[in-house]
């Protein structure tokens, strides 16, 4: 996947080489994360294209769904993304 599309969107690749982008990867995201966001995944399955355009919204307003992230938080994400863009950058 060329790096401008992999920048685009949010995408995840399951152990069976199944690529899912955008709003189709919510639910497999879901199915994966421990505890209640796990219950997403079903109605997420079930109504696509809400996901999709729900995906869109929040993607579209990152900065301020941002701010009700606490700077620890933040600080936490920014370090496991670099440490994962690294690995996948040395592969």
């Amino acid at each position: 996947m060329p790096m401008d599309e992999r920048l685009r969107s949010a995408h995840v690749v399951t152990p069976e080489g199944e690529v899912s982008s955008g709003g189709d990867a919510v639910p497999v995201i879901a199915r994966a994360l421990p505890g209640p966001p796990r219950l997403a995944a079903a109605p997420a399955e079930m109504l696509p294209s809400l996901t999709r355009v729900a995906y869109r919204f929040v993607a579209a307003n990152r900065r301020h769904f941002g701010r009700l992230v606490s700077p620890d938080r933040r600080d936490d994400a920014a370090s496991s993304i670099a440490r994962h863009r690294a690995a996948v950058l040395h592969r």
